[in-house]
Order: C-alpha cells, then sequence, then structure tokens
C-alpha cells in the first residue's frame, strides 16, 4: 500500500507540473501573444500617422527667425471646452511652437503651449526587431487616440490654475534641450508675478523641471504647485506584467491599480511625502517625482468618452507662500522611459525611494525572480551575449542541485537494475495487485530505492521555469535579444512554425491560436524531454507509462508559444540531463539504451494508436 501511495505521490507531482506549464500557456503565454500583436498593429497605426509634415523638420513646428518662440497663436490645451482633433501626430506636433529635445537617450520636443512634455521619442529602442523599424514613441501630443502627456503648473489658494496647459511661455529662438544645455522658459502670468522655468535632462529619461517665482505684486502671495500625467485612449495591455497606475513611497511602499480599477468607483486621493507616481507599461514607465521633503495629495482620475482619459498627478498641500519682492524656488522631475533596472536602481540609490519597483518583478516570486535576473545580467556583462547567459545559468543550476539530481538519478539507476526482478513480481501476482505492489515495496526497501526520489528534478524545474519565465517577459534587456539563426528575440515565442512548413508555404499561422504554434526550438525541446524520459525506468501501471509516453507531445504544443529563451533553456537543460544521468547508469553498471528505448516506444505509441483509431489490433506491451 506504502507503494501505491508513492506512485499516487509522483503521479501528483507529475499532474502539477503539468498544470502550472498548461495554465500559464493558456492564461499567459496564448493572450501575451494575441495582445502583443494587437500592441504592434496599434503603434505601427501611430507611427504613420507620426511622419513629418511636409515643410518642417520631424514634424516640429518652428519659430520664427527674429521672434520670441511662443509668439505663435497657441493650440488648444487640455483644459479647453473643445479641444483640437488632429489626423496624425506629427499634425498635433505642429499645431504648437516647440523646443527641441535632444539628449543621448531621447530626441522629440516640449511644447510651448503649456510647456507640456507630449513628445518624447526613445531612440535606442525600435518597436521590432527589425534595426529600420521606427523608434519606440514615450510622450505623444493630445488630440488623437494614443496622447500621453505631462504639465506641471500652478493654483491659486482657491484651486484657480494660475500656470497650466493654457499658458503661452517663451523661450530664446533657436533653444535646444540636451544633456549638456538646459533650456529657460519664462512667462508672465498677471497680477505681478513672473515665472521662471528651467528644464534640464540627464544622459537617461529624467527630466528636471525648477520653477523660481518673482513676486513684483506689492503683497504676499499663496500658490500650490500641481503636476499631471494624462493618457488619452485605453491602452493595448499584455496582461502579463502589470501595467497601470503605479506609485511608490516609504510610507506606502509600493501600489498598483489597474486602468479598469477607475471604471468600478476609482481610487482615492491620499496624502504623502516623498517617492513618485505615474503610469506603466510592460518596458516603460511615466511617473511624476515630486520634490521629496513636501507633502503633497495624490490622485489617479478617468474620464469616460469616445476617447477616454486616464490620469495620475499630484497637488501639493503646503502652500508656497511668496513674501512680496522675494523669489521662491521649487523643483520637481519627470521620468519618461525605459525601465532598465540598473538604471532604476541608480535613480533609487540616488535618493528616489523604492523607484526600482517600476518594474514589476511579481507579486510572489519577486525573490526568486529579482536574483535570477541579477544573476542572468552579471553574466551578460562577461560574456556579452544573453543567450549564452542562459546558457550559463543552466549550468549554475545543475551544479548547484547536483548532490540532490544525484540521489534521484541513482535511485532511479537502481530502479532500472530491478526491472527484470519487478517483470517477475509482476507476473507472480498478476491477479492479485495489493500483493504485487507489497512485493514491489519490499524489493524496493531491501535495494535501498526511494521511486519518489525520481519526482525531484522534475519539482526543481518549477521554481526556475517560473524565474526564468519572468526574467524573460519582464526584464526590458531581453526585449529583442537575439540567439542564433532565426530567432532574434529571446522575449517572443520562436518565430518558425509546423504548419507552414517553417515558412515553406506562403502564409502566416496565428501565433496566438492555442495549438497551431509549434516551432523548431519547441520540438527540439521536447525531443530532449521524450529521450530523458526514456533513461528513466517506466512505470509499473500501463496507463501511467502511456501519460509518460506522451507528455513531452503534451508540453512541446503547451510550450509552443513560450519566450523562445524558456524553451531553448529547457532543451539545454533536458540535454545536460540526459548526460548526466548517462554517466550515472554507466557508473551503477546499468546498460543506457536510450535509442533503443526510443524507437521500441515509437512503435509501441504508433501500435496504441492505430489500435484505438481502428478499434483493434495488437495492443502494445
Amino acid at each position: 500500500m506504502e507503494d501505491k501511495q508513492s506512485q499516487k505521490n509522483f503521479m501528483l507531482a507529475v499532474v502539477l507540473s503539468m498544470i502550472v506549464v498548461a495554465g500559464w500557456s493558456y492564461f499567459i503565454a496564448w493572450p501575451r501573444a494575441h495582445q502583443e500583436q494587437l500592441r504592434r498593429e496599434m503603434e505601427a497605426k501611430l507611427t504613420a500617422q507620426s511622419q513629418p509634415v511636409a515643410g518642417t523638420p520631424n514634424g516640429i513646428a518652428q519659430p520664427a527667425a527674429g521672434s520670441p518662440a511662443g509668439a505663435a497663436a497657441p493650440a488648444t490645451g487640455s483644459s479647453a471646452p473643445n479641444p483640437a482633433t488632429f489626423a496624425t501626430r506629427a499634425e498635433a506636433l505642429a499645431a504648437s511652437q516647440r523646443i527641441v529635445i535632444d539628449a543621448p537617450a531621447v530626441s522629440g520636443s516640449i511644447s510651448l503651449q503649456g510647456a507640456r512634455f507630449d513628445d518624447v521619442v526613445l531612440k535606442n529602442y525600435r518597436e521590432t526587431v527589425n534595426p529600420e523599424s521606427p523608434q519606440v514613441v514615450m510622450l505623444s501630443p493630445q488630440g488623437f487616440p494614443g496622447g500621453y502627456h505631462a504639465d506641471f503648473g500652478w493654483q491659486d489658494v482657491d484651486g484657480k490654475p494660475l500656470v497650466g496647459p493654457q499658458t503661452v511661455w517663451q523661450a530664446p529662438v533657436g533653444a535646444k534641450l540636451t544633456a549638456t544645455a538646459q533650456v529657460t522658459l519664462t512667462a508672465d502670468v498677471g497680477g505681478g508675478l513672473a515665472l521662471k522655468r528651467t528644464v534640464s535632462i540627464d544622459d537617461h529619461y529624467m527630466f528636471t523641471i525648477k520653477d523660481e517665482i518673482n513676486n513684483k505684486s506689492g503683497k504676499d502671495v499663496t500658490l500650490t504647485p500641481v503636476a499631471k500625467l494624462s493618457r488619452h485612449g485605453d491602452p493595448v495591455l499584455l496582461n502579463q506584467t502589470f501595467e497601470g497606475f503605479v506609485s511608490g513611497s516609504p510610507e506606502r511602499r509600493v501600489q498598483h491599480n489597474a486602468y479598469g480599477a477607475l471604471k468600478n468607483g476609482g481610487v482615492p486621493d491620499y496624502k504623502d511625502t516623498g517617492g513618485w507616481l505615474g503610469m506603466t507599461d510592460k518596458y516603460w514607465a511615466a511617473t511624476l517625482v515630486p520634490q521629496q521633503d513636501l507633502p503633497y495629495v495624490a490622485s489617479i482620475g478617468h474620464l469616460s468618452g469616445t476617447v477616454p482619459v486616464y490620469s495620475s498627478g499630484f497637488a501639493g498641500v503646503q502652500p508656497l507662500v511668496i513674501p512680496a519682492g522675494q523669489t521662491k524656488a521649487l523643483e520637481n522631475r519627470l521620468f519618461a522611459g525605459a525601465k532598465e533596472a540598473e538604471l532604476v536602481a541608480s535613480y533609487e540609490a540616488k535618493g528616489i525611494p523604492l523607484f526600482s519597483y517600476t518594474i514589476d518583478w511579481g507579486q510572489y516570486f519577486f525573490w526568486l525572480t529579482k536574483p535570477m535576473f541579477t544573476l542572468i545580467n552579471f553574466l551578460y556583462g562577461l560574456v556579452h551575449q544573453f543567450w549564452i547567459a542562459i546558457l550559463l545559468v543552466t549550468v549554475i543550476v545543475k551544479l548547484a542541485f547536483y548532490p540532490l539530481a544525484n540521489k534521484s538519478f541513482e535511485s532511479m539507476s537502481k530502479m532500472k537494475k530491478l526491472q527484470p526482478e519487478m517483470a517477475k513480481i509482476q507476473e507472480r501476482f498478476k491477479d492479485d495487485k495489493v500483493r504485487q505492489q507489497q512485493a514491489t515495496m519490499e524489493l524496493y526497501k531491501a535495494q535501498g530505492v526511494n521511486p519518489m526520489i525520481g519526482c525531484i528534478p522534475v519539482m526543481l524545474q518549477i521554481p526556475v521555469f517560473i524565474s526564468l519565465y519572468s526574467v524573460l517577459n519582464t526584464a526590458l534587456e531581453m526585449r529583442h535579444a537575439p540567439f542564433l539563426g532565426w530567432v532574434h528575440d529571446l522575449s517572443a515565442p520562436d518565430p518558425s512554425n509546423l504548419f507552414n512548413l517553417f515558412g515553406l508555404l506562403p502564409f502566416d499561422v496565428p501565433n496566438y491560436i492555442p495549438y497551431l504554434h509549434l516551432g523548431v526550438w519547441p520540438i527540439i525541446m521536447g525531443i530532449t524531454m521524450w529521450f530523458q524520459m526514456k533513461l528513466n525506468p517506466p512505470p509499473p501501471d500501463p496507463v501511467q507509462a502511456r501519460m509518460f509516453t506522451f507528455m513531452p507531445i503534451i508540453f512541446t504544443f503547451m510550450l509552443g508559444t513560450s519566450p523562445a529563451g524558456l524553451v531553448i533553456y529547457w532543451a539545454w537543460n533536458n540535454t545536460l540531463t540526459i548526460l548526466q544521468q548517462s554517466m550515472i547508469m554507466k557508473r551503477q553498471g546499468v546498460p543506457v539504451e536510450l535509442l533503443g528505448n526510443v524507437v521500441k516506444d515509437f512503435k509501441e505509441s504508433v501500435a496504441w494508436i492505430r489500435s484505438r483509431i481502428g478499434g483493434g489490433g495488437p495492443q502494445p506491451s
């Protein structure tokens, strides 16, 4: 009975492993592929809309020579009752005077209508693996679906906007924002107040906005700083890492709120000091970083309509009092760019608390995912290829579990040596299953064999599988990381497909339809898994044995739309396991009959299928 329970436990472990992979594939991998396709179609559409307008460099309207920038008629701001609409992103850009941004990591422009940050393009990232594909657009102007921008302003004590989207700013002709040259904007807001805004950017994606207000009104003035991120249209989500509203602070730690939460009643405002807040996509984020020593009230909002608008912003809790004849300054920051792991960690180290958590390492497995990425990234720094780093990680994991795996393989080798004795027991007690199991268990005890230990290598794969899957789906560094041959993106499924004969037939098979995407590497993984299983003694129960025979095929299809890097890892791990187990079997004096077992199993499987289809015929042994 104990042996029967051991077999049940073993089968339970295998079934649970299959459920994990199947659930991951069905609820994450396949939806991921579909959403990724939708996202690329949307981005391609928006990119097509952003082509330069004739007569303007890069689609950016330039101030006339000899006139102050901002002298042109302002474009409609976000608070206008009838906001302007545009057919393309380029038309929206051309509707206002602009200051060019030309930094190492970003290009674009700042609108002088409201000093709005609404044109940021990431120089180092492309939409696809094609090096000629468009650069990733981070922020876009209002006026068409896809608008995404940041505003910084001031309100009076009654909450009336004093400086906002309608404020017309001026700047020196030819001013350009670079990593070495800041830009100074000025605005006369009336009432004896003069505002100077100095904008700078670092070598990456962090803008610094320093406002200096000179009070010439003859009396004290009280103002409240405000800032707001606005996103127009429903974002296309990938539904594999968190995408939505995110914030971090010493008091509240890291908070996530999905876009859909605002449609179901909203999220209450909250008070905080320090930290940051904004919106995050899978690989990119736009966040407001208030001056860290001042308290503020943060809010997130949603406006429904033909084009819904999502917003995240803050307002100062303690108004800034500017005595007559004096100048007061305030400094905020805006991050708009790529969530590079080392970069966001460096901002955190420089005083923005928890900023590394703009990256979603997972709610439950962050303790495993983040170290896995750290290890892969460290190895990448040595070998300069992520696929080599993944192969090296596999070797390191194998070495870490070598003693435990050795015990498992030694036990399975002993079980294989006992196959003749077990066959005799089955023949002797073929009509008494209980006595058969008791005799088998007595044989195991006499020979020091633990049948349960054989499932340890399978169980050890699960946490590594989950962490590597999360790294491939989360880490920007893995995006578009190439492998050899036809795989140009380790974070995407193998692009080849059995169902169009790997490109020989002139049609594409949708990779988001279950079971209709099966590339070369998933097939290789399935073959190595089959070979590995053929080294192990078959379960005594025919049903279990048949299930084990078809398990590699099931896993092959389930992993068809998984990231290629994960499938390559599994195939390489299987190969190392075959080599390790073969060595142990030889040391135990067990013959390695891998090829013979595969041929025998294939013939039996064919016979079994024929018997089921034909309703008769010989049954496999």
